[in-house]
């Protein structure tokens, strides 16, 4: 199978959490924190090993979901992304109440950790 399995409500939190705490800056592929955050989504069990792609969750996917993240972001000007539905709403509880978004990112991360 080459095509990953769509992003869940949890990836796209805790990707959206370190968007917002990078000031809305996407970060390289090659960056720590999107390094970490692709390990972690690639140990994490959400998706069953058969329906993942070889490109599964990789730095360049984390990257690309924080740019499509940031186009839901109200001072986007550039062209739209090829973000989901799931995308907006993430974006919309992200401004909505920062504090209490990235506390529940942060509890995702760490169920997805342990």
């Amino acid at each position: 199978m080459n095509r990953a399995p769509n992003w869940t409500y949890e990836e796209i939190a805790v990707v959206a959490a370190l968007l917002y705490r990078s000031n809305w800056k996407y970060l390289d592929p090659k960056s720590d924190e999107v390094c970490y955050l692709s390990r972690v989504l690639n140990n994490a069990s959400i998706h069953p090993l058969e329906v993942r792609g070889d490109k599964f969750r990789n730095p360049s996917g984390v990257a690309r979901k924080m740019v499509n993240l940031y186009a839901c972001y109200p001072e986007y000007t550039g062209a739209p992304s090829h973000g989901g539905k799931t995308d907006r709403i993430v974006v919309e509880e992200l401004l909505e109440d920062p504090e209490s978004f990235l506390e529940k990112a942060d509890e995702i991360l760490n169920s997805l950790i342990n």
